[in-house]
């Protein structure tokens, strides 16, 4: 909080580098006078006497002067939380050692002196937690981690990289004939387990049949920096799996990668719009094809339409020019493509009633009005489609698994009573379960991290794009992670021979459990290297608190013992439905 005055929309968000010495991220502020009216209204409807603490060495009320030191700059207004975390993300970054307040002013100045204990006092603040709340607190963080551990796990099923365990449907299990059954699931589910521990390949087709077949849609949105209820840009890509059959994902996923669709959306009415203060926006340069206007009476039509059949078929939008859309138009010229040469064939109109079979006679081009297993993608996804929603979406309603624990969604379309929205993916969190990192990333840091080069980043088809690519890069590495270990050991390779095999078969449940300490192997091994790794790069003082994170990790996902494995620990369970 600073000392200062004026109110407008939301609050008004500002941001302060404070010396590298103190921290390397910047210090988040909103004006006392904003902070007060807050306070007053907690008082007067609880009876209290809350104030704010006026001392600068508390270092929650801060004053600035025009003295030479860094000042506050404005960052936006927010009116929710998930638009502080975007604004937050969107801070710029320090751009040179020149920025620092230290390298800037004189060391014996009074003025840097009081500037660096004003942001020791400030930090210091906002180490200070209450005890109360730290519990619950922990507990909250430890559900959300085991959220995104199983979340993994079951994208790995969906991109045929890990094996999904049979299970009965609730029919079959209260059939005494099935129950006789699940003895034979359970042993099957055993071979599966240790199946999956098997090396990847990323030159070969994916070791596992792509579960449920899904269409992975991922959105992004750009608004205006300064008016954030202005959508300016719309970004939409798809992933189909069945675009994936007999396709090696290559190094990194790039085969897959190559296998995206993507449309860009700008919104006429703003045209003349250019983020350029907190982001560089570069809404003419669309890196995936050719942008496309419409109105934005017509966004929320336009974009509801990539979440139903024939899904991203790049086919030209006439509503805009027409000053209406119609769907049905949007829909009808359907173009048949070359998506066959290296993986997937085409998709007949009978697809809905064609029965399972092997890969060559599944199909993949969308030729129909097929309704698929649609799965949300998103790089932050609640503040996405809280966006959707502002924006007049109607299909972006929480599913009754909206706490990711269940597995009937509800979210139905109105054709029929299949839920429109399989499951939901945020590539924020999954980056942070593979590298193990309480901090959210921003997209450009993941991608580097995953090796992609990413061109033109805050456009909203090419953040769309580059959000599919990460979700795929975040799949295939988690998955060879795992590897690395057991290709140094032949005990280890995952190559199992027939007589063990058979032996982990006929011990039933039992091999599962094996299964499931092996899984545990799997993270502990891979991340305690990790550990050695960050702890040898830092200094020695930091060793303790890197080893306490890294138990902290271990204990909310379960490696110390903190529950019993299951199923879904293993192949992190089925579908949960759109969950924000």
């Amino acid at each position: 909080m600073m000392a200062s005055s004026g109110t407008g929309n939301g609050i008004c968000m500002f941001y302060v580098f404070p010396p590298r010495s103190i921290s390397p991220n910047p210090l988040l502020l909103i004006p006392q006078i904003q902070a007060q009216q807050l306070i007053d209204e907690i008082n007067e409807k609880f009876h209290c006497g809350a104030s704010i603490p006026a001392q600068v060495d508390m270092g929650v009320s801060l004053p600035f002067e025009n003295d030479g030191t860094p000042l506050p700059q404005f960052l936006g207004r927010s009116t929710s939380l998930e638009l502080k975390e975007k604004l937050e993300r969107d801070i710029p970054p320090r751009r040179s050692r020149r920025e620092d307040p230290k390298a800037s002013l004189d060391a014996g100045d009074r003025s840097s002196a009081a500037f660096q204990i004003k942001m020791e006092a400030a930090f210091r603040a906002l180490r200070r937690k209450p005890k109360a709340s730290k519990p619950k607190k922990q507990r909250d963080q430890a559900l959300k981690l085991q959220i995104g551990y199983r979340a993994l796990k079951r994208l790995q099923c969906y991109l045929g990289l890990r094996g999904r365990i049979p299970r009965l449907s609730e029919q079959d299990s209260n059939d005494p004939v099935s129950l006789e059954e699940e003895g034979r699931a359970i042993n099957a589910a055993s071979f599966a387990a240790m199946k999956m521990m098997a090396l990847l390949n990323v030159n070969e087709e994916a070791p596992f049949p792509f579960a449920d077949e899904p269409i992975f849609i991922s959105v992004d949105i750009e608004s205006n920096e300064v008016a954030h209820s202005q959508i300016i840009e719309i970004g939409v890509s798809s992933l189909d799996t069945l675009d994936l059959i007999r396709l090696p994902p290559g190094k990194g996923g790039c085969n897959w990668m190559k296998k995206i669709k993507t449309r860009h959306f700008r919104i006429s009415e703003y045209r003349h719009v250019r983020n350029q203060n907190f982001v560089i926006g570069c809404p003419d340069q669309f890196e995936f094809g050719d942008s496309e206007w419409i109105s934005i009476k017509n966004a929320a039509a336009v974009l509801e339409s990539c979440f139903r059949p024939p899904y991203l078929k790049n086919v030209p939008f006439h509503g805009a020019q027409a000053g209406g859309f119609d769907p049905q138009k949007f829909i009808t010229s359907v173009e048949m493509s070359d998506d066959d040469e290296d993986g997937g064939v085409p998709l007949p109109t009978n697809y809905a009633d064609t029965p399972a079979g092997p890969s060559d006679s599944r199909f993949t081009l969308v030729s129909a009005a097929v309704r698929r297993n649609v799965i949300f993608v998103g790089h932050d996804i609640a503040s996405d489609i809280g966006y959707m929603r502002k924006l007049g979406c109607t299909i972006f309603k929480p599913s009754s698994s909206a706490n990711a624990e269940g597995s009937t969604p509800v979210d139905r379309s109105p054709a029929n009573d299949k839920p429109l929205f399989l499951d939901s993916l945020d590539t924020g969190l999954l980056f942070r379960i593979l590298k193990r990192d309480m901090q959210p990333r921003a997209l450009g840091k993941v991608l580097q991290d995953l090796d992609i080069t990413a061109w033109n980043l805050h456009n909203a088809g090419n953040d769309a794009h580059y959000t599919m690519q990460a979700l795929i890069g975040i799949a295939v590495k988690s998955r060879l992670e795992q590897d690395e270990f057991y290709s140094e050991d032949e005990e280890d390779s995952g190559e199992w021979d027939s007589d063990a095999a058979a032996a982990a078969i006929a011990a039933g449940g039992q091999a599962v459990r094996e299964c499931d300490k092996r899984g545990s192997c799997e993270h502990g091994d891979t991340w305690r290297a990790v550990f050695e790794r960050r702890v040898e790069a830092g200094m020695e003082k930091a060793r303790d608190r890197v080893r306490e994170e890294f138990e902290g990790w271990n204990e909310k996902l379960g490696f110390k013992g903190g529950w019993v494995f299951g199923e879904e620990d293993i192949d992190g369970g089925l579908p949960k439905g759109l969950c924000v």
